[in-house]
């Protein structure tokens, strides 16, 4: 089974299905005019969290991927009215496949890249994406290894040279936390506003991160972390503009280590490993990839196990999480997962 369809069906299940045209046509409706009432039901979060040796950057642009083929070139959940993107040529759309000036939909991302280069991101992901002119428009990428150089050489430069002993790592730290929040309050007053002379506009924002414990080392605190996350998925909205945001999806990479799951680190870094543990018992959908306990062939690269959360009473807000186990074999671009046991690479 390909890792790309596990991840549809977890991020973005289908709707059952109906033979009511007029119920679909309601259920359109609803989720472009009453979003507001959903009390942020459509907001996820997902969690890499990578154990070891193992890696998963390759997860983390499939998640990407997803994101950008399920709102930027299709509706997960077609309906009888007709929807489109903003990243089609106007000049070539048939009328038959445009909507009304009112009922715009549109689809921004903001990656930053704090563990690798985005070049080597970039490698990674689907050409039709990387390579479609007008969709980079709506895609913010943030470089960590671009911007530290920048802030670094701007705060040198406007220091004297008495002053120089005052780059610490804290401040180093307070640095990258302002430019994060400067550079995403941007990013999201610019998704959340528009004129309502437009109408209502459906806005699908994907914020992805690779990887959070990278601002941690650089100083950026645990408690800094969450107010980032609380910004991006429990936002404020404007009630004066016409606007929809109708889906929000946050993609949080974590490298873990070889060490962080023994009790050992818990000691070292108690605050951190805590930090985890909450936002895995709240998250949407966690996705942790670990080396084979044995090692015992080189054919498979690890094992993944795949946790969904869903409300079973909506009355009394009871989680059920479920989880499935995977083993994974990379070749190239393509994540190829197996039931244990079922995999012939094993046999």
């Amino acid at each position: 089974m390909n890792f790309s369809e596990i991840l549809r069906n977890l991020l973005f299940p289908p709707l059952p299905p109906t033979n009511s045209s007029i119920h679909n046509t309601e259920l359109h409706k609803a989720s472009v005019y009453n979003n507001d009432n959903t009390n942020h039901i459509n907001n996820k979060l997902c969690l890499l969290l990578s154990h070891g040796n193992a890696v998963h950057e390759l997860f983390f642009i499939e998640c990407i991927n997803q994101f950008l083929q399920n709102y930027a070139t299709t509706i997960i959940h077609p309906s009888p009215i007709p929807t489109t993107m903003n990243i089609v040529d106007d000049d070539n759309n048939n009328n038959n496949n445009t909507v009304p000036d009112d009922q715009q939909n549109t689809t921004k991302c903001l990656i930053f890249c704090f563990h690798k280069s985005w070049n080597i991101y970039h490698k990674l992901i689907n050409p039709l994406y990387a390579n479609n002119i007008t969709l980079k428009n709506n895609i913010t990428i943030i470089d960590m290894t671009v911007m530290l150089e920048n802030l670094l050489l701007k705060s040198n430069s406007e220091l004297d040279n008495n002053d120089k002993d005052l780059i610490t790592d804290e401040n180093i730290g307070t640095i990258i936390k302002n430019c994060i929040k400067d550079k995403t309050d941007e990013f999201l007053k610019n998704n959340y506003t528009t004129n309502p002379s437009n109408g209502v506009q459906q806005k699908n924002i994907g914020i992805f991160i690779d990887n959070i414990t990278a601002l941690y080392d650089l100083g950026v605190t645990v408690r800094e972390l969450e107010q980032f996350l609380c910004s991006w998925l429990y936002h404020s909205r404007d009630q004066q503009t016409a606007i929809n945001i109708a889906n929000i999806l946050v993609c949080i990479g974590i490298h873990i280590g070889d060490f962080f799951q023994d009790s050992i680190v818990s000691e070292y870094e108690p605050a951190l490993v805590h930090l985890v543990a909450l936002w895995k018992s709240r998250a949407s959908i966690t996705l942790e990839c670990k080396p084979l306990l044995t090692g015992y062939t080189s054919l498979v690269d690890g094992q993944l196990i795949c946790w969904k959360r869903s409300i079973e009473d909506n009355i009394n807000l009871q989680n059920v999480t479920n989880s499935s186990t995977y083993h994974f074999h990379v070749e190239g671009k393509h994540i190829n997962c197996y039931t244990p046991g079922t995999s012939k690479l094993l046999t």
